[in-house]
């Protein structure tokens, strides 16, 4: 019985670690090496991708469901790492750590140029933990009924990249908010 469950508990691991992956969709930005951001998911396929100066944005706007996936890593340079990241660190005080999901959360949500549509607003996560989140709603656009739900991941990597993932539905239910924030949960960093 015993060797019956190893072997089981064996068969599980190696199932899982054959995974296949077209169930994961990884994010790079393609100066710094070593990092990649895994979204768990097969809803997104064929990305578009682009350099923006510095910073380095991946689009998916035919995604299953109608959702809509954007990525942006955006480099800091010396003035915004001072402005985002130096001042912000030290208004919330010596619990933050350096590197922090926290500061591309306050910095894209103060920034946003959605910010006047939105509403419904909500932000959670842990500053020491790899990601933060935020959601809001467009509940209308140019007098036209959209519902449209937004939902953000945020990370930041190294001490100069900030990372914006972002998720959208126009006409989203209830249930296509609970299975976006799924996607979102399934987020991790791979060093």
């Amino acid at each position: 019985m015993n060797n019956q469950i190893i072997l089981l508990a064996i068969l599980s691991i190696l199932t899982l670690s054959f995974k296949s992956d077209k169930n994961k969709v990884v994010f790079k930005y393609p100066k710094l090496k070593g990092v990649d951001i895994v979204m768990n998911t097969s809803v997104f396929r064929k990305f578009k991708k682009e350099w923006r100066g510095k910073d380095y944005y991946y689009l998916c706007e035919k995604g299953q469901n109608d959702i809509v996936c954007s990525v942006l890593f955006y480099k800091l340079n010396e003035k915004e790492k001072m402005m985002y990241v130096d001042l912000t660190r030290a208004m919330i005080g010596k619990e933050c750590p350096e590197v922090s999901p926290v500061f591309p959360l306050e910095y894209f949500s103060n920034y946003s140029n959605l910010k006047k549509y939105e509403t419904n607003h909500s932000k959670w996560g842990n500053l020491k933990g790899d990601f933060m989140f935020r959601h809001a709603d467009i509940k209308e656009f140019n007098g036209a009924k959209i519902n449209q739900k937004h939902m953000y991941a945020y990370t930041m990597v190294d001490n100069d990249l900030f990372v914006n993932i972002h998720l959208s539905k126009i006409f989203c239910t209830k249930n296509d908010s609970i299975f976006m924030a799924e996607i979102l949960n399934s987020l991790n960093i791979r060093n």
